[in-house]
């Protein structure tokens, strides 16, 4: 008798494990594993059908117009995480900060995947990430800012935790582009 009560609360705390390791601690797991990575980007004047037009090479410093907008179009890579947390939240957020000579100036701003663009292009991206080798697929998106002073302007680049994201294949280097501009008066 004794031992048929001992394995039966063994067998209760086994599902207990169970249950908690399913619902509580592998959801943070996804999360925290990469959602995507920024596998390409340039800035340039603005993009026609996600692609860049007029872009800059940001090794040097450009000359722009007061008030004139200054675009980041970015490439991201959304890995099977990604997916996977997309298809649970039907969004997949990209948030985009722009900052100037080190400080951030605006406010942070979501340019990923929103509920709209999910229910309209699921079957797509469903269809690519089956294609795929490794469940993932790409996605162009784009911020803008208006330039009003010289200086060195950067975008830094996060994740739906708001983490830094890696770019490239290796995911070593955190994204965050920069370009300097000086402000012209024509």
């Amino acid at each position: 008798m004794n031992l048929k009560r001992l394995y039966q609360a063994w067998l209760e705390r086994l599902v207990l494990i169970i249950t908690v390791a399913t619902f509580v601690v592998w959801p943070f797991t996804c999360i925290s594993d990469t959602l995507f990575k920024v596998s390409d980007y340039s800035f340039c004047k603005h993009t026609v059908n996600n692609q860049p037009i007029g872009s800059y090479d940001d090794s040097s410093s450009i000359d722009v117009r007061v008030g004139e907008e200054l675009c980041l179009w970015l490439e991201i890579y959304v890995t099977r995480m990604g997916l996977i947390y997309l298809q649970s939240h039907h969004s997949l957020p990209v948030y985009a900060i722009w900052g100037k000579d080190g400080w951030l100036n605006g406010g942070m701003h979501d340019i990923g995947i929103k509920p709209e663009n999910w229910i309209k292009q699921q079957d797509g991206i469903l269809t690519k990430s089956r294609k795929s080798n490794d469940s993932g697929f790409t996605w162009r998106t784009r911020t803008k800012k208006k330039i009003i002073s010289s200086g060195k302007y950067y975008v830094s680049i996060l994740d739906a935790n708001r983490k830094s994201v890696s770019e490239g294949e290796d995911g070593i280097n955190v994204c965050r582009p920069g370009i300097q501009i000086k402000v012209i008066n024509r």
